[in-house]
């Protein structure tokens, strides 16, 4: 599974939804993570959640 991190403690997963590839978005804040939302597409991350791509780092 690939995780990438970005400002604001946001948190992109790539996980399987009902069979299907989904990015998964959810922001650390303390201890706790927080659900975001999910996006089918790439272009979903941009509209919806304002995640600049160029920003995100990959944990490896």
């Amino acid at each position: 599974m690939s995780v990438w991190h970005g400002h604001g403690g946001i948190i992109i997963e790539v996980i399987s939804l009902n069979g299907r590839p989904t990015f998964r978005v959810t922001r650390r804040t303390g201890e706790h993570v927080y659900l975001v939302g999910y996006c089918a597409r790439v272009e979903e991350l941009r509209a919806r959640f304002e995640i600049d791509l160029a920003d995100l780092l990959e944990e490896v």
